[in-house]
């Protein structure tokens, strides 16, 4: 008895490998014959495939569906041995059915490709990035640029929509030099934007450095770049474009995946039709993808939204909303100096004046200065060392050089405009007057001085300049008022429930979400599961070394079309 219930499990055993193998060979050949780019007949593929496995494809069933963007391929046989024990039960032999299906659709993709460029990201990581990113786009578009749109979406602690996005997307007018966009927490609820909806341009303003200039949008470091470096290229099918634009990704500043998240997924949004539609209008978007973003649940279109980051989210700033439009309380006057002869010939009143700390004010340029711009001061000592000082000096250079006691000028020949400013205080119901380094009750140049709008005020110096330099001498309360202009928006822990907010919110509208943590520390790496969600851990991948290129390559396939049905 023992040894015929060995022996039946002897014969079954046999079966199940012999199954195993042919199952794995009619996966195979209905797999390469439902391949859309395969051009050979589909039943001679299949066969071809199970004659190189010995199968006699005179057993096999096929039946074949091609509708030219959607094939389909069944193949079904049976597994057959004979049997050394079961015939004691009248089985001469062993017969399992098998059989599988293939299929593939030629589906609409739309993606959204949010990528970090923040500061962590430098050196060997952005490299590796733009080698990975540059594939994957092209393989994605490999024959089906008339299927895929695919849109970067690049961030760091913010995203800059670029010069051509504002000319669709409406933006608030607080000024237009240059065009990062900000979100209320509330925003990040949904995909979209509602119906007539003004996206919060960020405020124009440099915290960061301390100097200044006197032309409108010519501070040293904004925030917000005024150019398209690390702008949003939308709904592009143009493998060019897309890889020139990758191309171009450096690294520098802050984090936040919560705004290119948000970004992304708006650019996947039915809401985007209207202004996707524009573009296509003004040839910016090829013309096949009229009526994209498709609806969500569009049979046959893939909304894929792919996110990486190798960080953690960190801080935004913005201008405080009482600082970002209306006067500013700064008054600003130009007045025009002329000053005469060849800048060359030395101290003889020809541009260069000496000052020896005795004879107070010498001739030249300093003559002209004095009598129309220190408004008749006695102490011309101290209002030289106030002007030397404070005054911001346009269109030609000056420095003071204490160890030769000499103050110069370039002259071109032409009129030079000197530009002062006045600051109001409320503590002193007066203006400051830095040149002076006084406080009056007119703004120096009187009605002649123009007050300036905070957007013109922030493009014009950064805030350390005028908190430092020219309000460095007055009351605390007016200095406070400017260096407190700008604020923190989100903080880590805010910006982390933004960030779920929005990508549960992209979930619930089934778009499909792949995230990416590339050498991400832990808090990063919970993020970025958290953003793919409960039970599809299998769609985020954590990086652990420098390879991402092999993290792309697994959501390559798992985007492919090709798969078994049964």
């Amino acid at each position: 008895m023992m040894m015929v219930a060995g022996g039946f499990a002897l014969d079954i055993m046999r079966s199940e490998v012999d199954r195993t193998n042919l199952q794995n060979a009619v996966d195979r050949a209905v797999l390469a014959a439902a391949a859309l780019e395969q051009d050979r007949d589909p039943r001679t593929v299949v066969e071809d495939f199970l004659r190189a496995s010995q199968v006699d494809v005179d057993d096999v069933q096929i039946v074949v569906s091609d509708t030219g963007s959607v094939r389909s391929v069944s193949a079904a046989t049976t597994s057959e041995i004979d049997s050394l024990f079961l015939g004691m039960l009248g089985h001469e032999t062993v017969l399992q059915p098998v059989s599988s299906e293939a299929r593939e659709e030629e589906t609409e993709l739309e993606l959204s490709l949010v990528v970090d460029i923040s500061g962590s990201m430098g050196g060997t990581k952005i490299t590796n990035l733009r080698s990975a990113a540059t594939d994957f786009v092209t393989e994605l578009l490999r024959d089906r640029e008339d299927l895929t749109t695919i849109s970067i979406v690049p961030y760091n602690d913010r995203v800059n929509l670029g010069s051509l996005l504002p000319n669709y997307f409406e933006m608030t007018d607080e000024h237009d030099l240059s065009n990062c966009v900000v979100f209320d927490n509330t925003d990040f609820s949904s995909t979209g934007l509602t119906a007539g909806t003004v996206l919060q341009r960020m405020g124009h303003f440099d915290w960061v450095s301390g100097g200044a200039t006197n032309a409108q949008g010519n501070i040293s470091s904004p925030l917000c770049r005024e150019d398209d470096y690390g702008a949003v290229l939308a709904w592009s099918n143009n493998v060019t474009e897309l890889t020139t634009h990758i191309a171009g990704l450096g690294a520098g500043w802050n984090t936040a995946m919560d705004l290119g998240v948000k970004v992304g997924t708006m650019l996947l949004d039915p809401t985007s039709r209207d202004e996707l539609g524009e573009m296509i209008a003004d040839t910016h978007v090829d013309a096949v993808f009229a009526g994209r973003p498709f609806d969500y649940g569009t049979e046959g279109v893939q909304k894929v939204l792919v996110v990486m980051t190798d960080g953690v989210n960190t801080s935004q700033w913005d201008l405080r909303e009482s600082r970002k439009n209306g006067p500013s309380g700064v008054f600003v006057h130009n007045t025009a100096v002329t000053a005469p002869g060849n800048p060359n010939a030395g101290n003889n009143g020809n541009g260069v004046g000496d000052f020896d700390g005795n004879n107070g004010l010498a001739n030249g340029l300093i003559d002209q200065l004095v009598p129309s711009l220190l408004n008749g001061v006695s102490n011309y000592t101290n209002a030289w060392t106030n002007l030397r000082d404070n005054v911001p000096l346009n269109d030609h250079t000056g420095w003071w050089a204490s160890d030769e006691r000499e103050f110069f000028t370039a002259w071109d020949g032409t009129e030079n405009a000197n530009t002062f400013f006045s600051v109001w205080s409320d503590d002193q119901n007066a203006f400051w007057v830095p040149h002076l380094g006084i406080y009056q009750s007119t703004p120096f140049g009187a009605t002649d001085a123009v007050e300036l709008t905070y957007p013109e005020l922030f493009s014009q110096m950064s805030i350390n300049y005028l908190d430092d330099t020219l309000l460095g001498s007055a009351d605390t309360n007016t200095r406070n008022h400017y260096n407190g202009a700008w604020q923190t928006t989100q903080w880590h822990s805010s910006a982390n429930a933004n960030l779920a907010a929005i990508c549960g919110a992209a979930r619930a509208a089934d778009i499909i979400i792949y995230t990416i943590a590339f050498n991400a520390p832990t808090s990063g790496q919970t993020a970025m599961q958290g953003c793919a969600g409960v039970g599809n851990e299998a769609n985020f991948i954590n990086v652990t070394d420098l390879d991402i290129e092999a993290a792309f390559d697994d959501i390559l396939a798992s985007i492919n079309r090709l798969r078994l049905t049964q």
